[in-house]
């Protein structure tokens, strides 16, 4: 008769059930129920919906649940608090979900096809924090559909992020992951399971940033005492460009590859030499500039008057200072530069110069003061 009129029922769209056989009590706080081989799915449903005291609801015209039946012949067993989400992640295994509806305290559960689109459509999470502490509570919660807010310290990249974790979410638009960056945070929207292997790796790939290798380079700034900066990083990158010893004078040798080299950049304003490079290369500069920056006796500076034939002393006078301005790397260091004054009225040429800068300077007017041909 039982049986009878639970087929009688299919005509009716939605069926509330109440149960129709006792669960075997073995404990005070333990509930177990006795499941018989091939045990037809509604069977089953009705048996829980009595033993947990939990209305349930399924349509008795979805395909996934008449017709299935439970095989094995198990005894269900566990504490009375759990059993309910014992039962929840067995359907799973069945590709039905169980949805509460209704208000706090009067909830009644849609059994219904997880692959269903009016399943996806009724499903709402309910809203978790997850921690550290908590994770092994929610890691076995088969079945139960759950959103939270997983924030993070360090990532940079959060779209690429999404991008790889949304890979992990439940298909058929059931699953979801959100990047949200102003809060460095992601919202995740999915069964309980999947919610944490996502926390999860979340807090394995949110690391501080690498601090910089010194593989790879670092960058110091070094203090010049004596030597001036823009000088001694022309002198620095010479010294250290890659292949500057050792090249093969025929250009159809075979060339070896150039081992790296360290950055070498002038700070004028400072006075520093800026070095990027591995821990290696950093300390042979420190050594080199070491050796470089050392006070030097400034070179003895005398006057002279050069007396023009040819050209004229106030355009040769701008010349000459325009070039000792634009040519650092040309005169004598230690000391200050030439210095170059036009004597309109003899047509002559007053220099203050080192004894090295002022040979230049002479050949350099005797080469210009020549008779227009």
């Amino acid at each position: 008769m039982r049986r009878a009129h639970r087929f009688a029922c299919l005509a009716v769209a939605l069926i509330l059930v109440v149960g129709t056989a006792a669960p075997n009590a073995f404990a005070k706080d333990e509930l177990a129920i006795a499941v018989p081989d091939n045990m037809p799915m509604e069977d089953f449903l009705a048996l829980v919906a009595k033993s947990t005291d939990t209305p349930l609801v399924w349509n008795p015209q979805d395909k996934n649940i008449r017709g299935k039946a439970l095989k094995g012949g198990i005894t269900l067993k566990a504490p009375r608090t759990e059993f309910y989400s014992l039962v929840r992640g067995l359907l799973t295994f069945y590709e039905l979900v169980i949805i509460p509806v209704g208000p706090t305290g009067y909830q009644v559960h849609l059994v219904m096809d997880a692959r269903q689109s009016s399943s996806i459509l009724k499903l709402k999470p309910k809203s978790v924090t997850l921690t550290d502490e908590n994770l092994s509570e929610y890691e076995t919660a088969d079945g139960l559909f759950i959103t939270t807010n997983i924030k993070v310290e360090n990532m940079q990249d959060l779209r690429n992020a999404r991008n790889a974790l949304t890979r992990i979410v439940t298909g058929q638009n059931i699953g979801n992951v959100t990047e949200v960056p102003e809060a460095k945070a992601f919202v995740v929207t999915d069964f309980a399971p999947n919610v944490v292997a996502i926390y999860r790796l979340l807090k394995k790939m949110d690391l501080p940033a690498a601090k910089p290798s010194t593989a790879s380079g670092t960058t110091v700034a070094i203090k010049l005492e004596h030597a001036r900066a823009i000088e001694l990083a022309e002198i620095l990158t010479q010294h250290y460009m890659p292949n500057s010893t050792g090249r093969s004078s025929s250009p159809r040798a075979p060339q070896a590859k150039s081992p790296s080299a360290p950055r070498i950049t002038a700070d004028a304003r400072t006075n520093r030499i800026l070095v990027t490079g591995n821990e290696s290369e950093v300390n042979q500069v420190k050594a080199t500039i070491a050796l470089l920056d050392i006070p030097v006796p400034a070179p003895e500076v005398t006057a002279h008057l050069i007396a023009l034939s040819h050209i004229d002393a106030n355009s040769t006078a701008g010349a000459l200072n325009n070039l000792i301005a634009t040519s650092r790397g040309l005169w004598a260091s230690g000391g200050a530069r030439p210095t170059v004054i036009a004597h309109g009225e003899r047509n002559a040429l007053l220099i203050a110069a080192s004894e090295a800068d002022l040979v230049k300077i002479r050949r350099l007017v005797a080469e210009m003061d020549t008779k227009a041909e």
